[in-house]
């Protein structure tokens, strides 16, 4: 039996306009996450990881406290089916489409404060889900292919050794409905409380992947470790 390890990336920026780099909050959460790594003897055949900042950043994290203890991981495969979805650009889409929304009022009116972003996120993924998000960079279908090509590939490789993925909440929850099977809403609301370097383990057996643990928080787990959770 071998093992998946899908990470979704550090806390990033304040904004859509900067999500795409890890705050230094999420520099920390990436670290305590390689620690906790390294500290359980984690060793990975195979790295993957998709092409946005704030998912290479997380990696790198990792990657360096293993460097530091001098222990080498193999080379990093990038998959683009680990992309995010460009909630910048979906945002866009929406506000040309509903300037008026209660959601969207909230968060121009409050642009600092992240706990605006969730209302605003889960109103833009239901109407991008339904399909009517014309203006959106590519559809909920594209998207979802996507994310599903990635696991498809990415299982190529598991019986080659465990496999350490660095992704984000949409293509998580993505991968989690394909191993599932449950709907598109349960889908979205998964990817709404999936948390800053939080940790979703499958295990490949011979029947197919398996969901171990979705959503776990290892390296993170102690009373004094509450402000480094964060969602957003």
């Amino acid at each position: 039996m071998t093992e998946l390890l899908v990470v979704r990336h550090g806390q990033a920026g304040p904004t859509p306009e900067n999500y795409d780099q890890l705050s230094p909050l999420g520099h920390a959460q990436a670290e305590r996450l390689g620690r906790w790594l390294l500290d359980h003897g984690r060793q990975f055949s195979t790295l993957v990881v998709g092409r946005m900042r704030r998912q290479s950043e997380t990696l790198d994290a990792i990657r360096a406290v293993y460097a530091n203890a001098g222990i080498g991981l193999p080379e990093t495969v990038t998959l683009a089916g680990l992309d995010e979805y460009r909630f910048a650009d979906m945002l866009r889409a929406f506000a040309a489409m509903e300037p008026e929304h209660a959601d969207l009022q909230r968060a121009q009116q409050n642009p600092g404060d992240r706990r605006f972003w969730i209302g605003l996120l889960r109103t833009t993924l239901a109407a991008w889900s339904a399909g009517r998000l014309p203006g959106a960079p590519e559809s909920y279908a594209q998207f979802q292919a996507r994310a599903r090509a990635a696991l498809a590939e990415i299982e190529q490789r598991l019986p080659a050794g465990p496999v350490l993925a660095v992704s984000s909440g949409g293509v998580m929850s993505q991968l989690a409905q394909q191993v599932l099977g449950f709907d598109d809403g349960t889908a979205i609301d998964i990817n709404l409380q999936l948390m800053n370097t939080s940790v979703c383990e499958y295990r490949l057996t011979r029947s197919g992947l398996k969901l171990a643990s979705l959503n776990t928080l290892p390296h993170l787990s102690a009373v004094a470790d509450r402000e480094l959770l964060t969602l957003v």
